[in-house]
């Protein structure tokens, strides 16, 4: 490079402090509403991620939640005015689900045990249940459960030891997808009845 070129560079360049950075607005996690009209997405321009949503369209974006804690996956229901999102509490990472009916704003909890982490799985196409891996068995391994929405109980349906993952229902809602992690990029896929 041409010294002269790059000292000229520099002299343009504008001085940034750490706080600038660490103060850039950030949205993520959109997904649709079951009619196609609505998005409901993450952004931390309040300072905590929190969820708001606005018509596809465009137009006024609405502030759905207001923690102190940051809201973490953001997931519409396939049929319904829901939301399932995760949060946990003072940074211990044991994520807990709740259901935000988006034109109520009632939220119900979805998970009851503090004390381990969830990790999301997705919906079941008809909207009834939800698929999430755990570490509630013994507090290291994730496994990979369902539960009953409705009805709140909440099923074991694969516990091989290790890293599990869920990853979504099948159509009909008969199957789900799972993986476990191996060492780095070495997984392995299951598909549970």
């Amino acid at each position: 490079l041409n010294p002269f070129k790059v000292s000229e560079y520099s002299k343009r360049m504008k001085e940034y402090a750490l706080k600038e950075f660490l103060e850039i607005k950030q949205s993520a996690n959109p997904s649709f509403s079951p009619d196609g009209k609505r998005i409901v997405f993450s952004s931390n321009r309040t300072g905590t991620s929190q969820i708001y949503i606005t018509d596809k369209e465009g137009g006024i974006e609405e502030q759905l939640t207001s923690y102190e804690e940051p809201v973490s996956l953001i997931g519409f229901s396939p049929v319904k005015n829901e939301i399932m999102f995760g949060m946990s509490r003072g940074g211990d990472e044991n994520t807990q689900f709740y259901l935000l009916n988006s034109l109520t704003k009632e939220i119900r909890k979805i998970t009851t045990n503090e004390k381990v982490k969830h990790g999301w799985g997705g919906w079941s196409f008809d909207g009834k249940r939800i698929t999430f891996s755990s570490n509630e068995r013994n507090g290291m391994d994730l496994d990979v459960f369902v539960i009953d929405l409705e009805t709140a109980e909440k099923e074991l349906v694969f516990s091989p030891g290790g890293y599990a993952s869920s990853y979504g229902f099948s159509p009909s809602g008969k199957w789900l997808s799972a993986i476990i992690q191996k060492a780095g990029s070495d997984h392995d896929l299951y598909v549970i009845d």
